[in-house]
């Protein structure tokens, strides 16, 4: 199994429908989604399970999705992509500053936003072999 067949997908989305789109196309392309509606219920997946990349909506019932981005990042290193409806130069920023990975607005291709999880994992575990590789 390569490491692009083996990526964990958590994807924090109140649009139900856009949710199951996005994670049927990244089922038929190797890779698991598991799918929480709002903030809360997300932010406690991620807490419980591990993930290799974390999809959030910006807006979302529950907890906002910065809220939620600040507090991950806070406690774990996984690479979080907010999707967004909030295209603007200063909403971007804001989530970039909040931790945010990179932010993708909506609509978006799902065959962009499925390279932009691979390539993202891939640089993360990438780094983390690189970190737990000893300096001889």
């Amino acid at each position: 199994m390569t490491d692009l067949e083996a990526i964990d997908v958590l994807l924090i989305e109140d649009d139900e429908r856009l949710a199951q789109l996005t994670a049927r196309y990244f089922d038929q392309h190797g890779l698991r989604v598991t799918i929480r509606h709002d903030g809360t219920a997300g932010f406690e997946e991620a807490m419980t399970n591990e993930y290799a990349c974390i999809l959030l909506d910006r807006m979302l019932p529950g907890r906002n999705g910065l809220d939620v981005c600040r507090e991950l990042r806070a406690r774990r290193t996984t690479p979080i992509i907010i999707l967004s409806a909030r295209s603007g130069v200063e909403e971007r920023a804001e989530g970039l500053l909040a931790g945010a990975t990179d932010y993708v607005t909506k609509p978006f291709s799902a065959r962009d936003l499925l390279d932009r999880v691979r390539t993202i994992v891939q640089r993360a575990r990438h780094a983390q072999g690189a970190r737990e590789t000893p300096l001889t």
